[in-house]
């Protein structure tokens, strides 16, 4: 549900699981018996899972346009005309779960269940649409910026619009925050990226839901690829990209183990030439080639232990030994811990203050202390 943002705040919408769209509106002299809403139009044959008012600041036209989004994309809507959308934007074929529009920069912010949020500069989506006279149905991601930010569903994300900043929760129990600014949205947002910061996060120890507060001005890793971890996310082109260079890297290392189990590569000692019997002409024909199989052979048996790394604990000996296995062990936390919903407050005077809660029942309202504030 949200609020108009028009001057009266008299009118309040609702998206519901069967596509639905309906709207009320309230009056401090109006009677409160007639419940019925004053529009209903049907925006999509699935649920709708989030939608927002046109920010009122930008146009004195947006008191009447609404965006609503659920698993088809984005689409735009006149509440005079709500027999059409104005404009149907499908960027992914995912799941949108959440979605702020703002006045300045000018953009729809778009968190999804596979851990992305994608900004849409209404500003360059403008200028990548051509003028035809007809209704757009986008195809393209025109104007959007993608970026991997979680490994789990980001359930809910919003902009405070006094400080600019942006306030995320995922399925991981985390809650993190990072500065959008114009330069990023419109500009270049690949040179622009801000570092993310841990807000807080909720843990589950021993059937106990524990609250960890982060060090202040400390940004929060963000995974790039399988082994690199930076402070700043990585767009989702440059993710796939990486994870293609992985795959095919572990194709090359398969097929280099495929040559290694010949029989002519079975020498496992610093000299070839140690090797006797009749097979020693063949050995020596092949001793360029054994140090290469090793060298592939243990590749492999490094990859081959991240795999089973993956569904089964390591010993403790191996832990010890390479330590970087445990970093690609990923365990999914419990449904408890996960954070649904994110606030910022509104009032002037208390815009640093954050509020946040989940599936463990527990909400939380923080000051988000900033340095150079």
């Amino acid at each position: 549900m949200e609020w108009s943002s028009s001057s009266l705040h008299d009118f309040i919408l609702a998206g519901c699981h069967d596509g639905m769209v309906a709207l009320w509106k309230f009056s401090a002299t109006g009677s409160s018996k007639d419940t019925r809403p004053l529009l209903c139009f049907s925006a999509d044959t699935v649920p709708i899972r989030a939608l927002a008012w046109a920010p009122f600041e930008s146009d004195p036209e947006g008191a009447n346009v609404i965006v609503t989004a659920g698993h088809r994309g984005l689409k735009f809507w006149d509440i005079r005309d709500p027999f059409r959308p104005l404009w149907d934007l499908n960027p992914v074929q995912r799941v949108i779960y959440s979605l702020d529009w703002l006045p300045d920069p000018r953009c729809v912010v778009v968190s999804f269940d596979d851990g992305t949020l994608r900004i849409l500069s209404l500003v360059k989506a403008a200028y990548d649409t051509p003028v035809t006279g007809k209704p757009f149905v986008g195809t393209q991601q025109q104007g959007f910026h993608s970026y991997y930010c979680s490994s789990l569903a980001i359930w809910s994300v919003q902009v405070s619009r006094l400080t600019g900043m942006v306030a995320y929760c995922s399925a991981d129990g985390n809650v993190l925050r990072f500065q959008l600014t114009t330069r990023a949205v419109e500009k270049d947002p690949l040179r622009n990226r801000a570092p993310h910061f841990l807000c807080g996060s909720l843990t589950e120890e021993e059937s106990a839901l524990t609250v960890i507060t982060p060090l202040p001005d400390i940004p929060f890793p963000m995974k790039k690829s399988l082994n690199e971890w930076g402070d700043t996310p990585r767009t989702i082109r440059g993710f796939l990209s990486v994870s293609n260079q992985e795959k095919r890297a572990k194709e090359q290392m398969a097929k280099g183990q495929s040559l290694a189990e010949q029989p002519l590569a079975l020498c496992y000692g610093d000299d070839p030439g140690m090797e006797s019997g009749s097979d020693n002409t063949l050995v020596a024909q092949k001793s360029k080639q054994a140090p290469r199989s090793k060298a592939s052979s243990k590749k492999k048996q490094k990859a081959e232990q991240a795999l089973v790394c993956r569904d089964e604990e390591p010993e403790n000996n191996q832990v010890e030994e390479k330590g970087e296995v445990r970093d690609e062990i990923e365990v999914l936390p419990p449904k408890i811990v996960a954070m649904h919903r994110v606030r910022w407050n509104m009032n002037k005077g208390s815009e640093r203050w954050l509020c946040y809660g989940g599936a463990g029942g527990i909400v939380r309202c923080q000051e988000i202390n900033v340095s150079g504030a």
